[in-house]
């Protein structure tokens, strides 16, 4: 009997959403290795948007599949503003013991596993896929937790702010560098922007644009979401005296789990028992300060 697509909901990275998906294949990819790629070296160096200075950009990447004879099957996807590199698989011990303790904390299993392997929507036997990790992250790429070349220690908050596309600068290198002159675009969130920018910078290279949960403009809803949760963390002692994981990334991770859902999403989930709603914000919290870096 053949089996059909399922409408059900799910957390797609930190959203919530009705998802109509065909079922699961049991197959699966082998281990990804992850990789990373010097984009922008030192006689080169990147300059941001807004006039900051990287004197090297890496990013960690991982891909799925072959590139065509064609070059025509290329399929890049971008995360939100937690994600990693690590879309499919499952890391062996080998590859795990070697992450860094961050890395680590996300897991062995890939954040979108569902969608990528044989059978899947994201099939690697037809599609070229690659997942790199933001510029300005703290899973591999460049970030605050880098190494300045010019002083040898960690960038921390003299680390410049980027934009959307500087974001996209990056990436569209990366497929310089690995052949892709044009690739099917699919981002989330942060990710859905940065696709949108992109194909607003280099619309010739994009096939097929995907955006989910994503705005074409960040309005002032949004920021005021995002000014909080920046001033949830800067404004704690323990942030200022140099602790990476303070307790106002926890609450930041709060404010920002509110705005990725509507207030009829916490009735239909937590209206029985209101109290739950609110535990469920403290224990995301607690999770995140386990998996991520306050200035990344």
């Amino acid at each position: 009997m053949r089996e059909v697509a399922e409408a059900y909901f799910e957390a797609w990275g930190e959203h919530e959403a009705l998802l109509l998906k065909p079922p699961r294949s049991p197959l699966s990819i082998p281990p990804p290795k992850p990789r990373t790629a010097v984009l922008f070296p030192r006689r080169e160096g990147f300059y941001t948007e807004l006039g900051g200075y990287l004197p090297e950009v890496r990013l960690r990447f991982e891909t799925y599949g072959t590139l065509s004879r064609r070059r025509d099957n290329a399929v890049l996807v971008f995360h939100a503003l937690t994600g990693s590199a690590h879309l499919a698989g499952t890391y062996d011990e080998e590859t795990f013991k070697g992450l860094s303790p961050l890395e680590r904390a996300f897991g062995k299993e890939g954040w979108w596993d569902g969608l990528v392997g044989p059978g899947r929507i994201l099939d690697p036997a037809l599609y070229y896929v690659v997942s790199a990790n933001h510029l300005g992250s703290c899973y591999g790429s460049t970030g605050p937790l880098s190494p300045d070349p010019r002083t040898g220690r960690p960038y921390g908050k003299d680390f410049p702010p980027l934009t959307l596309r500087d974001l996209a600068r990056a990436q569209a290198r990366l497929l310089d560098h690995l052949g892709v002159e044009k690739a099917t675009l699919i981002g989330g969130s942060l990710g859905g922007m940065v696709a949108l920018e992109f194909a607003l910078m280099y619309p010739e290279r994009v096939k097929k644009l995907v955006v989910l949960a994503a705005p074409a403009r960040h309005g002032p809803w949004a920021r005021a979401f995002n000014h909080l949760a920046r001033q949830a963390i800067l404004q704690d002692p323990e942030y200022q005296r140099g602790n990476p994981a303070p307790k106002g990334l926890a609450l930041a991770r709060g404010i920002a789990m509110m705005s990725y859902r509507a207030p009829e999403g916490f009735e239909a989930r937590w209206g029985a028992e209101p109290e739950l709603g609110e535990t469920y914000l403290d224990y995301q919290g607690e999770r995140f300060l386990k998996r991520f870096h306050a200035e990344s």
